[in-house]
């Protein structure tokens, strides 16, 4: 099997598999197909290893939105309990001091996960 059509099957049944397909069927039109089991097994690996990355992928993304809306609630419950409860600087110095921080860190999370 020359290396484009191993990459037109994989592509082929990533977008199966995310559709819902199981790995049995995957494994079943294979080899209805002809594919040598050798193959068949680097296919699935190869669709595995994708799909997992997309999973992976989701879940940090919504980690870093997850970030964003606590470093967002925290910057404003410090900024009106400093401005209208009169609260200590030193109580919430540093919860305005961290909640962009959060922030920060959730938006990265979140552009990374959609680079990748």
């Amino acid at each position: 099997m020359d290396l484009q059509t191993k990459r037109d099957l994989i592509d082929r049944f990533i977008a199966e598999k995310r559709k819902g397909m199981e790995y049995s069927e995957i494994r079943k039109k294979l080899k209805e197909a002809n594919v040598e089991e050798e193959h068949i097994k680097k296919i699935i690996r190869a669709v595995d290893a994708e799909v997992l990355r997309g999973a992976v992928n989701k879940a940090e993304g919504q980690q870093g939105v997850e970030f964003m809306l606590v470093g967002a609630i925290l910057t404003v419950f410090s900024l009106v309990s400093f401005l209208f409860l009169k609260l200590s600087v030193l109580v919430t110095g540093s919860l305005i001091a961290g909640g962009p921080g959060l922030f920060i860190v959730g938006y990265n999370k979140y552009k990374k996960a959609k680079q990748s």
